[in-house]
């Protein structure tokens, strides 16, 4: 599985996703379905990137239940992934210089 994300970023979605195989999906429409596992129950939209639990909009990464939904489609979870974590980004961010700043007792 080849991700456009950082290394670092990529360690913590990998632990985020091993549970997956847990999940069960239904689809609802269109890129909504439902993901559930035991009486847990979280409803995912694909095209909006958002799910129930809310931790795909705090976090910027796909939870476990939206991972789900997109293994589902048989789809790589690339997409899904906030550009804050692409390595582009990055580079973009630190290819300006970042000036210093004064310590506390100025």
């Amino acid at each position: 599985m080849e991700i456009q994300c950082l290394s670092r970023s990529f360690e913590e979605i990998k632990s985020i996703w091993k549970n997956m195989r847990f999940w069960f999906v239904i689809h609802s429409q269109g890129h909504v379905f439902e993901a559930r596992r035991g009486c847990d129950s979280y409803m995912v939209d694909l095209d909006v990137m958002t799910c129930s639990c809310r931790l795909w909009d705090s976090s910027g990464v796909p939870h476990v239940h939206a991972k789900a939904a997109v293994n589902f489609i048989h789809q790589t979870p690339d997409g899904y992934i906030k550009a804050y974590f692409s390595k582009d980004k990055f580079k973009q961010c630190y290819s300006t210089n970042i000036k210093p700043v004064n310590g506390n007792s100025l």
